[in-house]
């Protein structure tokens, strides 16, 4: 690899090969370079190598690389180190290569071959990982993610002033948080890498009987899941809106100055914008840490800027509750009926429904240089302007004119679909999504 980001990482030898599957929800955008190394090669890795040898299915002094090569860093991006997942099933023997494949590609067909190393094979691990797969089935409770818990609400409680420290202080407890931030990464790798196993083991007997619904009917009723916790909190806050004018006018204002408002308004008297900000304040608390990039060190959280959960909060709030949709005679009662017309009134069209979008982008002479498709030309392709330029040429003349670059048109067939519990509504972009496509990463990486 002759071209490197700064912060990429080698290849591994021993685990070569590579995947952005899954890791593309992660991190979508290139890593910064503090986040990277501070958050990532100075803590998540660390803690993802630990949890792997905790499972079960690696040892310690397997992972000579270093950092360890649970994944890769390459171009900016995050890589999930395939190679090294693969052994939770060549070293299982209750699971195949194939059967991890699927669940983690499904039957994508450019999914790479599994070809075996000498050290894969290692039969004396299969006593300790058939041993935490009988934990896994036989637990009841796990203290230790208890405690976890109640350590992240305290560092989150305890945090100092930061405007108030000097960038050693900063910088000082930053790093007080690393040895944390690897422990909780080990318990996540533990539980993450478990998590699989019983609707595994659901999903078998269901064909076995012919019944593939089991796994759904079994699990969809577990609750207390505290990844899903905020969607609920914010639903909740969506509701508020929906609920009272006050609140309703003043979103509709527009996102913009919208705290502000409710908070003018909570100090003119206005019962709802205080209950509303109570709340927010609640929500905050609990869930300020999340956000649309929330593994990204430099990007924003809901706790840094509270207008991203806002944002969020006026778009659920034009949802209608699930129980109104149904409600077909609206006598505020749901019966059998009512719930099987509705899917069907809603399923049907949708599932049967495509849509086909056309958009003429005109000659692609701007097109022609913006590589990457994010609307503006940056100072790296600005260097390779002239390449781009000649590729224009179709006249054999030097130079290009108006009509030698090609024209440009978009077309692109969305399938419909339905959900019953989710947006009801698929509303069409009055732009086209790919005209509007953001840069790829912070500034930094865009220059």
């Amino acid at each position: 690899m002759t071209d490197r980001w700064i912060t990429d990482w080698a290849p591994s030898v021993r685990w070569p090969h590579y995947t952005r599957a899954n890791a593309g929800e992660v991190l979508p955008t290139p890593a910064s370079p503090l986040g990277q190394q501070f958050t990532w090669d100075n803590g998540i890795v660390p803690g993802w190598r630990d949890g792997y040898v905790r499972g079960g299915c690696t040892k310690a002094e397997e992972y000579t690389d270093s950092p360890p090569a649970t994944c890769g860093f390459f171009g900016g991006y995050m890589y999930i180190n395939l190679s090294n997942v693969r052994m939770q099933a060549v070293r299982n023997p209750a699971l195949t290569v194939e059967q991890l494949d699927l669940a983690f590609f499904g039957d994508h067909p450019d999914t790479p071959k599994y070809v075996p190393h000498p050290d894969d094979e290692q039969p004396d691990f299969a006593p300790y990982v058939m041993e935490r797969m009988g934990w896994v089935m036989s637990t009841t409770s796990w203290p230790e993610i208890d405690e976890e818990r109640e350590m992240t609400i305290a560092l989150a409680a305890n945090r100092p002033d930061l405007s108030s420290l000097s960038d050693a202080e900063i910088v000082a407890y930053a790093r007080s948080t690393q040895p944390l931030l690897r422990k909780l990464f080990e318990s996540h790798t533990v539980s993450s890498g478990s998590s699989g196993i019983a609707p595994g083991i659901l999903a078998a007997i269901g064909q076995a009987i012919g019944d593939d619904s089991i796994p759904m009917k079994i699990l969809a009723g577990i609750g207390e899941v505290d990844s899903a916790e905020p969607s609920y909190a914010m639903w909740e806050l969506s509701r508020m809106v929906r609920n009272s004018p006050d609140l309703t006018a003043m979103f509709d204002a527009g996102v913009p100055g919208l705290v502000a408002r409710l908070e003018a308004a909570a100090e003119g008297g206005s019962a709802d914008a205080a209950a509303f900000l109570a709340a927010g304040v609640e929500f905050l608390t609990k869930y300020g840490s999340r956000g649309p990039n929330e593994w990204e060190i430099s990007a924003h959280t809901w706790g840094t800027d509270p207008e991203i959960a806002v944002a969020a909060i006026d778009r659920i709030r034009f949802q209608k509750d699930l129980f109104e949709l149904m409600d077909g005679d609206g006598d505020e009662k749901l019966f059998a009926d009512e719930m099987k017309e509705y899917i069907r009134a809603s399923s049907e069209p949708a599932a049967t429904a495509c849509r086909m979008n056309v958009y003429d982008t005109g000659y692609g002479f701007f097109m022609s240089l913006d590589g990457n498709a994010d609307g503006r030309v940056s100072v790296r392709e600005m260097r390779h302007a002239a390449e781009s330029l000649t590729q224009l040429e179709r006249d054999g003349k030097p130079g290009v004119t108006q009509k030698e670059p090609v024209r440009h048109f978009h077309i692109e067939f969305v399938r419909g679909s339905f959900q019953l519990f989710g947006p009801t509504e698929q509303l069409t972009a009055q732009t086209p999504a790919f005209q509007q496509r953001r840069p790829s990463g912070p500034i930094w990486f865009q220059r």
